[in-house]
């Protein structure tokens, strides 16, 4: 891809941290973009940040674990920008607890989102994508998908599932002809890590 200029790109996680920064740095550079997050008011200061650049914005409250609405997501952003050019994958969670001490309804809630979600949303937008060859799917990984500690099994376990089942079954022959599958793995991600645990205390 040699510009970002009228393209148009989706991001999930875009209420805050690295979804917010990647909206407003595709926005600075000429793409329209689409952003999505589950955080009605974080998303809605995100689209006012938006707003200064001369490019179309849409958004929309959205659960990435949430399979219906992930699948219906394209057909909107169709709607309103007329194409898709680039879907940033990037809303994640974790939930910090040894493996022998994490609750099963934690474990099914980061799985949910940080794994389900990326393929839910990969399969939804590849027929809109596919034949476009500047296309891009960017899922934004974790160091942890590398390796992991006591208290990160559960993101460490999504992350290398993601990244192969990805990579390998879902894009499969596609990206080996496009080149659009990719993942970003920063040396320390800055999600805003909802604590589940706590939440429910």
């Amino acid at each position: 891809m040699k510009t970002f200029k009228d393209k148009v790109a989706v991001i999930t996680g875009a209420g805050s941290g690295m979804g917010r920064y990647l909206a407003i740095l595709l926005a600075k550079d000429g793409a329209d973009v689409c952003v999505c997050d589950v955080n009605e008011e974080t998303l809605g200061e995100t689209v006012a940040m938006l707003r200064k650049f001369n490019v179309s914005v849409s958004s929309h409250l959205l659960d990435v674990s949430d399979k219906d609405s992930i699948e219906a997501l394209p057909q909107k952003v169709i709607d309103q920008h007329g194409k898709v050019d680039m879907v940033f994958n990037n809303a994640g969670v974790t939930a910090g607890s040894h493996f022998k001490d994490m609750k099963e309804d934690n474990w099914d809630w980061v799985m949910g989102i940080n794994f389900n979600g990326v393929i839910n949303s990969t399969r939804a937008f590849i027929p809109h994508l596919v034949n476009n060859s500047e296309a891009a799917i960017v899922n934004t990984s974790s160091i942890f998908g590398m390796g992991g500690c006591a208290r990160t099994v559960c993101l460490s376990c999504n992350q290398v599932c993601g990244q192969g089942v990805y990579r390998k079954s879902c894009i499969g022959n596609e990206a080996d002809k496009s080149q659009f599958a990719n993942s970003l793995r920063p040396p320390r991600t800055h999600w805003n890590k909802y604590c589940y645990n706590s939440q429910n205390e």
